[in-house]
């Protein structure tokens, strides 16, 4: 089969040859530079200007997409999720129309950044390698069915589609990264202009608190946000424990538990004083020290509420014996030996020794003997929690 492209194709695709070989055997270690996926710009508006000019591929050499044949050169990485269903549309123009710019676009809702090479994980949704010989100027690219986009995969070179797509169908909640590669290593720069996209694809809502837990003792709490926030402005001061009698509760550290790339939207929080009461409380959100912000400044807001029940450990006590006569038998009562709490509900398994085995035989607080041995009951708090026992 013979092949028709630009000279500038041909040395394309001699590049992506050795690149693909390096790409296989190269060690996948999680970067944070723009170069790499996991360091990626979060954009947050219809224009963005890129001045500062990569001219390396980061710490991970990364899939580009089909049409640059797992090449990756000079790129910047970027991220944006989708907030209303629409057609993505976007002009990639650069400062100075002699400069050559490829890109790859992936849906990485599912797969994330580490998905990227995989079509079940992270698909490939465009790529367009489009470029000419000097001295003809290379000009804008991207997603753009108005400037003549058709496909979704386009180059390399200048016989092999032309240097846009088509508009790409995008989902709400959809996330997406968009890797731009720098093919004549210039400095000058380019915009990236997503206005005529139908989608809304830009964070504009505030990070709210989505939901709490605790565990069964009231002290350590769980916190979730409905969007991962920027760990450069969590404070353990941003949050506060409000009771129904109006007292507020502190806490002692504030700990990511799901930390991605400086994002975080789980978080683990130590109560300074113990909650002494059963209620609604509330956990809001204070800006003391600053405000909770997501990667597009949005400022978080608002409270969550959580019914908490304080449980009182039930009391043990030291063996007791009892000498009953025979065909006798003992009344045995957890209350008669020592006084439970009575604000908390407590449950009951009796356990009777014969000396040949064990059996449960009640399951109340007050068990009627059936016969000699050893008699244990555990009690314990409902819901689980705290236990005791006694013989």
């Amino acid at each position: 089969m013979i092949c028709k492209t630009s000279p500038r194709g041909l040395v394309a695709v001699l590049r992506m040859l050795i690149a693909s070989t390096f790409w296989l055997y190269s060690g996948l270690t999680m970067g944070q530079t723009t170069s790499d996926c996991n360091g990626a710009v979060v954009l947050c508006g219809d224009l963005y200007q890129e001045v500062n000019a990569s001219l390396n591929t980061g710490d991970v050499y990364e899939f580009t997409g089909g049409c640059n044949a797992s090449l990756e050169q000079s790129s910047v990485w970027y991220t944006f999720t989708v907030q209303a269903d629409g057609l993505l549309s976007f002009v990639l123009d650069p400062l100075n129309p002699m400069d050559d710019y490829d890109w790859g676009l992936f849906n990485i809702t599912n797969g994330g950044c580490d998905g990227i090479g995989s079509q079940l994980l992270s698909p490939e949704m465009g790529c367009n390698s489009y470029g000419v010989a000097p001295p003809e100027p290379n000009g804008a690219t991207g997603i753009s069915t108005a400037n003549g986009g058709t496909g979704d995969s386009n180059g390399p070179g200048n016989f092999n589609g032309p240097a846009f797509n088509a508009d790409l169908p995008v989902l709400a909640g959809e996330q997406y990264a968009l890797v731009v590669m720098n093919w004549t290593n210039s400095l000058e720069g380019y915009t990236i202009d997503f206005g005529q996209s139908t989608a809304s694809l830009y964070d504009e809502l505030p990070p709210q608190l989505d939901s709490l837990w605790v565990d069964c003792t009231l002290s350590e709490f769980g916190v979730r946000f409905d969007e991962p926030v920027l760990l450069s402005s969590v404070e353990v001061e941003d949050f506060e424990l409000v009771a129904p009698d109006a007292s507020v509760h502190a806490f002692t550290n504030v700990t990511p538990l799901d930390e991605s790339g400086g994002l975080a939207s789980m978080f683990s929080m130590d109560i300074v004083t113990p909650v002494t009461s059963s209620g609604t409380h509330g956990l809001f959100l204070s800006d003391v020290s600053g405000s909770v912000e997501d990667n597009c400044g949005n400022v978080g807001e608002g409270f969550i509420s959580l019914d908490l029940t304080l449980l009182e450990s039930p009391l043990s006590w030291d063996p007791m014996t009892f000498v009953v006569c025979p065909d006798d038998q003992v009344n045995m009562s957890v209350n008669g030996v020592v006084i439970q709490p009575t604000s908390t509900d407590y449950s009951y398994v009796w356990i009777w020794e014969d000396g040949v085995g064990f059996q449960v035989v009640g399951n109340g607080a007050g068990l009627e003997s059936v016969g000699d041995g050893t008699y244990s009951v555990e009690l314990e708090t409902v819901p689980p929690c705290y236990s005791a026992e006694g013989l």
